[in-house]
C-alpha cells in the first residue's frame, strides 16, 4: 500500500491517544467500540497505542459514535505538534549554546596550552587569555607595600590561587 507524504508527516499515535481519550471519557472499553465499528479489538488496541492508519470511513464512524467532530479529534494532534515544534526549537537553541560553550572552552584549552609553551609572555597572548586585572588599594606589610591583584581569564572568570 502506498503511503502518501501527508501519511508520513501525520502522527497518527497522536491520533490514537486522542480516540483513547475520548472512547475511556465515555467509558467504553476497546471491545465495545470494536463491536459499534464491526472490528476486532485488537485493530482498535493498534489504532490507540500503535498509531495504525485507520481508515476515513473509520475516522469518520469514531467520531459520529463519540460525538465529536474530525476537527476535535485533529485538534490534540495539532496541539501536540505544535507543542513538539517549541520543545524541538528549545532544544535546537540549547544545543547551539552547549556546542558554542563547548568550542570556548576549547579554544581557551588551546590558548592555555600555548601559554605554557611560551617563553616571553607578549601582548596578544596576555589580551587572549585574560579579560581584565584589578590591582587592589597599596597596603603596607612588614615594611613592604603590597597590593592584592585578581585576573580574571577569558572564558573561565577570576580563579583564585
Amino acid at each position: 500500500m502506498k503511503m502518501y507524504q501527508f501519511e508520513k508527516d501525520f502522527d497518527f499515535h497522536a491520533l490514537g491517544r486522542e480516540i483513547k481519550r475520548k472512547r475511556k471519557d465515555k467509558g467504553w472499553t476497546q471491545e465495545y467500540l470494536a463491536q459499534l465499528l464491526d472490528r476486532t479489538p485488537r485493530s482498535i488496541m493498534y489504532m490507540e497505542n500503535r498509531g495504525q492508519h485507520p481508515s476515513l470511513n473509520v475516522l469518520f464512524k469514531i467520531a459520529m459514535l463519540l460525538e465529536i467532530s474530525i476537527d476535535q479529534l485533529l485538534k490534540q494532534y495539532e496541539d501536540e505538534r505544535t507543542e513538539k515544534l517549541e520543545q524541538r526549537t528549545k532544544l535546537s537553541a540549547q544545543l547551539e549554546t552547549s556546542q558554542e560553550d563547548e568550542k570556548a572552552a576549547d579554544d581557551w584549552l588551546t590558548m592555555i596550552r600555548d601559554y605554557f609553551k611560551l617563553e616571553e609572555l607578549d601582548r596578544p597572548t596576555l589580551l587572549r587569555l585574560v579579560k581584565r586585572i584589578e590591582v587592589g588599594e597599596r597596603k603596607t606589610v612588614n615594611g613592604h607595600d603590597e597590593r592584592d591583584i585578581k585576573i580574571y581569564y577569558n572564558f573561565v572568570g577570576f580563579v583564585e590561587l
